[in-house]
Formats: structure tokens, sequence, C-alpha cells
């Protein structure tokens, strides 16, 4: 019983903070996606500047989690947590490269990583000894490997350099995670119109993706 749940709430409530951060469900985007961003330790805020960044420079200088010219074991340790460096040159750009700024910054950074152990231990209190060790780091576990894999295995380098998104739904696991997940693996998809819940429903029609999370991210200032 606790591994299905596990497995549920590993890719599910994920898939919702996802949808959360377009602004795709129909009612509660900031409280759903504040509720659901705390089973990966990270405020929905931060979830959703990392994720917009993401959409508006992918796989470049200004995208916090690319998988490119990383090996999967490296990506996946790294990636819920590596967009620091870009978001600060971002936040410095806007703001002014001062000594204020700086200061702002990286307190809010240590304030983030030191919070880390304290959700952590929320959860345990929370839950107790053996639904944390059977549900929750087993759902930690799960959304950590999921999310990894989804952005490693869809963004790619073709043979000659070009760097592009592709759709999987070619064997057990993709189809699995994307009837779990609400299309995850369909990667493209999912940048071509972010705006879809599920985007293996995607049907040709007009887009601006990256018009889109450009507004977004001038919303955040």
């Amino acid at each position: 019983m606790a591994l299905p749940l596990a497995i549920l709430l590993g890719i599910k409530l994920p898939s919702l903070m996802h949808n959360a951060v377009h602004g795709n469900l129909p009612f509660g985007n900031n409280l759903i996606g504040e509720l659901t961003s705390q089973i990966i330790l990270v405020s929905f805020g931060i979830v959703s500047v990392n994720h917009t960044f993401h959409h508006a420079f992918p796989d470049s200088e200004k995208d916090p989690h690319s998988p490119i010219n990383k090996s999967f074991f490296s990506y996946f340790i790294t990636c819920l947590h590596s967009g620091v460096g870009v978001i600060k040159k971002a936040y410095l750009g806007y703001h002014g490269d001062s000594k204020k700024s700086r200061l702002i910054f990286n307190l809010s950074t240590v304030i983030h990583f030191l919070s880390l152990p304290l959700k952590i231990y929320l959860w345990y209190k929370f839950l107790g000894l053996e639904l944390f060790i059977s549900v929750y780091l087993v759902a930690f576990l799960i959304f950590s490997f999921t999310f990894a894999h989804v952005n490693y295995a869809t963004h790619i380098e073709s043979e000659d350099g070009e760097i592009k998104t592709i759709n999987l739904n070619d064997n057990l696991w993709h189809k699995f995670i994307n009837t779990i997940g609400d299309g995850i693996y369909f990667h493209h998809n999912h940048h071509i119109n972010p705006k879809l819940y599920n985007p293996e429903t995607l049907e040709e029609k007009e887009c601006n993706p990256i018009g889109d999370a450009l507004e977004k991210i001038s919303s955040f200032s």
C-alpha cells in the first residue's frame, strides 16, 4: 500500500505543481502550487522563477536546469538546486550589482538552504518515522529521478550539434509516467504550448511559449 501511494504522491503532486506554475489549473494555482511544492522542499516562488527561465531560455546559459553536456548522475544530483547562479545573475542584472543586492540575494539563498533540514524534520514529525521512510522519502526519490530523467531524456543534442526537445512514449516506463503524470514525457509538446494541462493532447495552433515565459518573468520583478 505504501509504494503505490508514494508513486502517486511523487508523480501526481509535482504534476499539479508544474501545471500551477503555468496557471493551468481551473482555480487556486498559487495555493495549490505552494502546497504541492512542499513535497520537494522548495517554495512555489522558487519553482516558478526557475521553470519560467527554463522555458524562456531553454538549453542556454540562462537555463537553470539544462542537462546538456552533463552525465545523468551529475544532473540527477544537482538539477533541483543548480539554478542559483543563473537566477542570481538575472537578479543582479535587474536590481543592480550592488552590495545591497548581493546581500539580499545571498541571505535569501542561505535561508533557503538552511531551511531544508527543518522542512525534512517537519515532514518526519508530521508523518511519523514509518510513513516518513516508506511514503515521503520514496515519493521524494521517485520525483527526483523522474524530474531529472524527463529533462535529461527529452533535451538532446543531435549529431549536427542542434539542441532540441523531443516527446517520449515508446516504452512501459514512459507510458506509465505519462499516464500518472499527465503526459510529462511529451516534453517537446509542452515547450510548444505550456498552457496545456496534458501536452499529449497538443493540437496544431498558434502559441508563443517564449513570449509567454518572458512576460511571466517580467511579472516577478
